[in-house]
């Protein structure tokens, strides 16, 4: 009897040297690492994962998408690191995690990596049954995240790792979950005022990833915070659930976003873009991405994401296997939350052919423009939420020569906020509906991130024998950016 029971001591101490304990759960860190081929899971559908895995759980499974599969070998061949990884040693629940890597240089569709603004790089997994997707939905999802490298060494840029698109690419993302440096984790709705819709391309507000423009530009874009950035930097994780209804219906859509079990988000308004009638309506349908997406090009990023869901219930999503319930969920209430950052950039822009001249009756005058030669002097003007002036600020002056309603520059003098010659050079400058307009890319103290602006003046010169023009070049919840232009004559 002795001798029998030592044999299956022996037995059953060699086996579990072989298993390791989790949540409950005994596994074949072994049988596990066989079952990944670590060197190309970013090509397998869910990373390569067994269905039993825990990891990814979302109807239809997840890729690369494929038209980028040969692109992304190519640049596989010039980086010594990962993009992306099944990690077994730091997970949230069960047996792995992915940790995503992005950075060091700019990887992603090719037209991601040659846009004539900035460079985003990506490693983005999407849905592979798009016939999921209905618009209206009822959608639920779930994800756990957190910080694996250095938070000090990210970039000052967004790096955004969560996405519900449309599959018509000419639109931007209805909705994204994002980190940014210094700020935190941020909930972001761009569809609560719809698009402002141009007659021609506009190649300030591209959706998709051609970055050769859209006529459907976002009217207004919403971030939350809901986990600040020391919080972040402490690299624990994070558990995240979103209940959105898809729906064009003000009255009927809404997003809610519970952190670690907590409801911080409780909106409602419209959370799905329109389908014009030019567009198929079954490509406006909701899309759902995960990854890392930045145009932090130059540092390291690295996140890991576990226990990713997506479903049409609650229940569906097991959050038991993180200590969660849905009863607990859907009882909280929480107070209406004010945007962190709330951005109008494209609600003022127009253009020299579609501009809505009877907004500015009140600036039109049938004076003629008297040619010349001017000195052009650049302001910064900034307002607060009531319209009160909290900034005017001379930047310098140019000297510019204004005939028969041509501007042409004369002399370039250096500003204090530096705004590019080039982008000063290339302004239209047009009389046109008794009025003065200007349309340029200008870039205010922003490091050459040209923005739209166009600027209305009056033909009738102030006391001072001078003509002004001004335009919006950035907008938030508590103020306004604006340049101004005064045309001071020089003779």
């Amino acid at each position: 009897m002795k001798k029998t029971f030592f044999l299956i001591f022996m037995i059953f101490s060699s086996l579990s040297w072989g298993l390791t304990f989790k949540d409950g759960k005994q596994t074949d860190e072994n049988r596990i690492n066989k079952n990944i081929d670590s060197s190309n899971i970013l090509f397998k559908i869910n990373a390569g994962l067994s269905d039993n895995d825990t990891t990814i759980n979302i109807p239809g499974k997840t890729e690369l998408p494929k038209h980028v599969h040969s692109i992304y070998q190519d640049f596989i061949k010039d980086i010594n690191y990962s993009l992306l990884e099944v990690v077994t040693n730091d997970t949230r629940f069960g047996n792995t995690s992915l940790k995503f890597k992005l950075g060091k240089k700019c990887i992603g569709d090719r037209d991601d990596c040659e846009r004539t603004e900035k460079s985003y790089s990506r490693v983005e997994f999407k849905q592979v049954d798009e016939d999921y997707s209905k618009n209206p939905d009822n959608v639920w999802t779930s994800f756990s995240f957190k910080i694996a490298n250095d938070p000090n060494k990210w970039s000052k840029e967004q790096v955004i790792f969560q996405q519900w698109q449309t599959q018509e690419s000419i639109f931007n993302s209805m909705f994204q979950s994002k980190i940014q440096k210094n700020e935190g984790f941020l909930f972001v709705n761009s569809t609560s005022e719809g698009h402002q819709i141009f007659k021609n391309i506009n190649t300030d507000c591209a959706g998709g990833a051609d970055g050769r423009g859209s006529k459907y530009c976002v009217k207004r874009k919403k971030e939350f915070l809901l986990v600040d950035w020391e919080e972040l930097k402490n690299k624990e994780w994070i558990d995240v659930v979103h209940n959105i209804n898809f729906n064009t219906d003000p009255d009927k859509g809404y997003y809610k976003v519970w952190v670690n079990g907590k409801l911080i988000l409780d909106e409602v308004g419209k959370t799905h873009w329109d389908t014009y009638p030019e567009l198929n309506s079954r490509d406006n349908r909701w899309s759902y991405k995960f990854g890392l997406y930045t145009p932090g090009i130059g540092s390291v990023h690295e996140l890991l994401l576990d226990e990713i869901q997506v479903s049409r219930s609650c229940k569906r999503l097991k959050l038991e296997r993180l200590n969660y319930t849905c009863n607990d969920l859907t009882s909280q209430t929480t107070s209406k939350s004010e945007p962190y950052n709330d951005f109008r950039e494209y609600e003022n822009y127009a253009t020299l052919d579609e501009y809505d001249s009877s907004k500015y009756t009140s600036l039109k005058s049938k004076e003629k423009f008297i040619d010349g030669a001017y000195k052009l002097k650049w302001y910064w003007v900034e307002y607060d939420d009531s319209q009160n002036i909290t900034r005017n600020a001379l930047l310098g002056s140019d000297e510019v020569f204004i005939k028969n309603g041509d501007l042409t520059f004369k002399k370039f003098s250096p500003l204090i906020y530096q705004i590019d010659k080039p982008n000063r050079e290339a302004i239209k400058f047009v009389i046109k509906d008794d009025l003065i307009l200007i349309e340029g890319r200008l870039d205010l103290d922003s490091n050459r991130d040209t923005k739209p602006v166009f600027a209305v003046g009056s033909l009738k010169r102030n006391e001072n024998g001078n003509y002004y023009a001004e335009g919006i070049w950035a907008s938030s919840k508590d103020k306004s950016e604006s340049i101004g232009f005064l045309f001071e004559p020089l003779d």
